[in-house]
């Protein structure tokens, strides 16, 4: 009879298998159905695709050896050949006191490494049952520690911090262009400028009192000003906190506070009454320097470069501290160097984690930025910015699109892509369409899928996508790849162990991308930032919370998460937050906040709400002040 085989995981093997044979031994007297009987009643739609036999027979060696000699044959081997209508067969013989196991495998449906995997783990839980069977079945590892790890190749050692390396471009190239707006409105700014304006900027940033492991806010739209400002903070060694000029006041207030934000930059006539005291200061809107030159502060790669905030699953934001080392290792990472890197375009907002790529990774490779409109941009308004070549509008060579973002374009413009050599996207799900489109209409295009958390400096894996890559994955996820330069990636089960490959288990991720933890809230860090049980003391894992599977290939599938944290428009949602801002308003008993990715227009947040005994809450005025208080992305949309 078939057997569903469950134990808890305290118990020991022993115990289980003894129990196990128990029952078995108590059913012999009741095996009154067939195979055939069983299907037709359970109703499966075909019979089982694998087959278990166990050959018992007599085998006298000693009468045989006897038969031989008295009819003087000497039989000196025993061989054949068969085949399985199986896509498995598990033969198993008892010969000397062993077993034997022989897998068999239809070749159309798996290939000899996986077969030889899957009867290698078979064989590692008998060795397991026959040796430890005092040992709990919940400890039973059948993935050998190197098989559910994987390593980017060595990261570069940074001599110089961020500030140092930009001046050191800026020495050597002083006439190149490091910022070129494509509004029309700005000028191109070259290194030597953009070193200047910062160098100035950063000796009143440290006069108000900012200096290594404070925090300055930048509240400034996408802008040569928004760059100078941030090599400025780095100049002083100082850190930035990136706030958007969209957020609702309240949102701004609470993020200034927790960062304890010692000064506050943004343009003059911007109305700071509502941010709660913080020293104000104003780029310098493009001037000529005048002052004297200060000199950047000296390297310390452990200093605190940025904290960068995220959608909270308490109720409130959390910081994400990230060191200056962190955002090096980014910049140096093999796969940005070379030509195809060398003008990004700069599109994503600074308080996005995709714009430290766009900005930092350029800037500290001595490329140059091309810097997007900051207004919303339709596909037509974008093909026309990339498409129009150096001088006229365009002249990038990479850029970040979101999954969503790309998926519009390939959809309505796919020529935006010419002008292109590389484009990264990610944040969500990449659909293969929208890559085979991309491609069809650029077939020079390299198309990379970029994965990383906030936490772990942009990007922590990449894979460069193609027509196999589309065609394979047309039922299932394009993959997210291997890790970048200096990064560790384990895929473990609840219980911290490695999971084998091609089996689902929690992604954490560590290396020289990794974060610092959580701004201000050492109890959060702990629960995200782990010791990593498998690598040496002091290092740490961040949790990420990604149910991921290695790949025959050795590459990653993305296949969802193990909480309710969910992606939307490449922003990371903890509906959580949503769902505490509806419960602090009058008449709100209980809430709820889901995605929805079946409604017109594409995926959207959906707020439920149970109203308080008597009271009636009006759903228009409850999405007024969610605005009030949420960035637009938090703020359900039904």
């Amino acid at each position: 009879l078939p057997t569903r085989v469950r134990t808890a995981p305290s118990r020991t093997l022993g115990d289980a298998v003894a129990d196990l044979h128990a029952r078995q031994v108590a059913l012999l007297d009741h095996q009154h159905l067939g195979l055939a009987d069983i299907q037709q009643l359970v109703g499966m739609p075909a019979l089982l695709d694998t087959m278990t036999v166990f050959e018992n027979y007599p085998f006298d060696d000693e009468a045989l050896s006897g038969s031989e000699r008295a009819a003087g044959l000497d039989v000196r081997g025993i061989g054949g050949r068969d085949a399985t209508h199986y896509p498995l067969t598990l033969a198993i013989t008892l010969q000397g006191g062993r077993l034997r196991l022989v897998l068999k495998h239809r070749p159309d449906l798996y290939d000899t490494p996986a077969a030889r995997t899957l009867l290698d783990r078979l064989t590692r839980a008998l060795d397991h049952l026959a040796h430890r069977p005092d040992l709990p079945a919940g400890q039973l590892d059948l993935a050998p520690e190197a098989s559910a790890t994987l390593s980017g190749q060595p990261g570069t050692t940074a001599v110089l911090g961020c500030a140092g390396t930009v001046a050191t471009v800026a020495a050597d190239t002083p006439d190149a262009i490091a910022v070129r707006p494509l509004d029309g409105g700005q000028q191109p700014v070259t290194y030597a400028e953009l070193v200047a304006r910062a160098a100035e900027f950063a000796q009143r940033i440290r006069e108000a009192g900012a200096g290594p492991e404070t925090v300055v806010a930048l509240l400034l739209p996408r802008s040569v000003d928004l760059v100078v400002a941030e090599l400025a903070v780095a100049w002083a060694g100082a850190a930035y906190l990136p706030l958007h000029p969209d957020w609702p006041a309240e949102r701004i207030r609470t993020v200034l506070g927790a960062a304890e934000a010692v000064a506050l930059i943004c343009r003059p006539g911007t109305d700071t009454d509502a941010y709660g005291p913080v020293a104000v200061l104003h780029p310098d809107g493009g001037s000529t320097p005048t002052g004297p030159r200060t000199h950047p502060a000296p390297p310390a790669p452990h200093r605190l470069a940025y904290v960068m905030y995220t959608s909270g699953s308490t109720g409130e934001p959390k910081g994400v501290a990230i060191p200056e080392s962190a955002v090096l290792a980014l910049a140096s990472d093999s796969r940005f160097a070379g030509d195809a890197h060398r003008r990004v375009l700069v599109h994503s907002p600074h308080s996005f984690d995709a714009a430290t790529h766009e900005i930092w990774g350029t800037l500290l490779r001595g490329g140059e930025l091309v810097l997007a409109p900051d207004a919303p941009l339709d596909p037509a308004r974008w093909r026309e910015l990339l498409t129009g070549g150096p001088g006229r509008g365009g002249g990038a060579d990479s850029a970040w699109f979101t999954a969503g973002l790309f998926a519009l374009l390939a959809q309505d413009a796919p020529e935006t892509f010419t002008a292109l050599r590389e484009v990264w996207t990610g944040g969500d799900v990449v659909s293969p369409g929208a890559v085979a489109a991309a491609r069809a209409a650029a077939p020079h295009l390299r198309v990379v899928n970029g994965y990383g958390p906030t936490e772990t400096t942009t990007f922590a894996t990449a894979h460069l996508l193609d027509a196999l890559d589309a065609e394979a994955s047309a039922g299932g996820p394009l993959p997210i790849g291997r890790p970048l330069d200096g990064m560790t990636l384990r895929v473990l089960d609840a219980a911290l162990r490695p999971v084998l490959p091609g089996v689902p288990g929690e992604l954490y991720i560590g290396g020289d991308g990794l974060a610092r933890g959580y701004h201000g809230r050492p109890g959060r860090t702990a629960e995200r930032f782990v010791a990593d049980p498998h690598g040496t003391p002091g290092e740490r894992l961040y949790r990420t919370g990604d149910l991921v599977r290695i790949r025959p290939d050795g590459a990653l599938d993305y296949l969802g998460r193990t909480d309710d944290q969910i992606k939307l428009r490449g922003h990371r949602v903890e509906p959580g937050e949503s769902e505490a801002a509806l419960l602090a308003e009058p008449g709100v008993a209980r809430a709820a906040v889901i995605l929805r990715t079946d409604l017109p227009g594409g995926p959207a947040l959906v707020g439920y709400v149970v109203p308080a005994p008597g009271t009636a809450p009006d759903t228009e005025a409850l999405r007024r002040r969610l605005a009030a208080r949420l960035p637009d992305y938090q703020v359900p949309a039904h």
